[in-house]
């Protein structure tokens, strides 16, 4: 398959790269502030924010659940299209629209990881995930999904043919035993009936926990985002490339 198509109108609307790093690692307050001289030079701006996590577990009295609200230090580009989220064991630095390249992106991911390498005292990894979310517009009032899409959700006979929206996902076997890919396209609402929009998200995570050497991390990070191109192209259909205006 080939991998290296490029688009003058990639839909790509958001890219995030998320590390969460393990229990085993020391985490000292101070860190988000270490880090941010480590990088300031490609993210000058600074603010911090709340973020929310709600975790279940099972009790014998049933379901419970639990909402833990934890700081996080911000660091921002120029432009702010790109920015660096920090808490406590967890990075994720994300890219916002307009998305030019995997080949400026990367050397971002690698500087924000490398000064994180040399901040805490080891690299144990409870995952890395690499996500890539995309919106896409197709002319005309209504849509075929099968003219555009490979991956989409079929109706058997005995069912509507028409429908007001839907959502279908998938958890495919990553490239090697300890990933996995996940693939979900969702209807749209849009104001405007002249076009109707889908957003196909793409995510590849590793979920094998351990520690890992600074090499290792950035070269799964560069094969992750090889799988995720993979599964776009496979997604879409050359009808959609037109739209798309593949060059080349």
């Amino acid at each position: 398959m080939d991998i290296e198509r490029k688009y003058s109108k990639p839909p790509i609307n958001e890219v995030v790269c998320e590390i969460a790093l393990g229990k085993e690692v020391d985490w000292d307050p101070a860190t988000p502030g270490i880090l941010y001289e480590q990088i300031k030079d490609l993210f000058p701006k600074r603010k911090g924010s709340k973020h929310q996590e709600v975790s279940f577990k099972s009790e014998k009295k049933g379901l419970s659940q639990e909402i833990r609200v934890t700081d996080r230090a911000i660091f921002l580009s120029e432009d702010e299209k790109c920015f660096v989220q920090v808490g406590p064991r967890v990075i994720a630095i994300n890219k916002l629209y307009p998305y030019s390249s995997w080949e400026e992106l990367k050397p971002l991911i690698e500087r924000v990881i490398k000064g994180l390498s040399e901040v805490i005292n080891r690299l144990n990894i409870h995952n890395i995930n690499l996500l890539y979310d995309n919106i896409i517009e197709i002319p005309g009032p209504e849509v075929e999904l099968d003219y555009y899409f490979n991956f989409r959700p079929y109706f058997g006979q005995g069912l509507p043919q028409t429908m007001r929206s839907f959502l279908v996902g998938c958890l495919f076997p990553g490239k090697n035993e300890s990933d996995n890919a996940r693939v979900e396209l969702t209807s749209l609402r849009k104001e405007q009936n002249e076009t109707k929009a889908f957003r196909l998200t793409i995510s590849y995570f590793l979920s094998k926990s351990g520690d890992f050497a600074l090499a290792d991390i950035l070269e799964w990070i560069d094969d992750a985002h090889t799988q995720i191109q993979e599964l776009f192209e496979g997604c879409i259909t050359d009808n959609l490339r037109e739209i798309l205006e593949e060059e080349g």
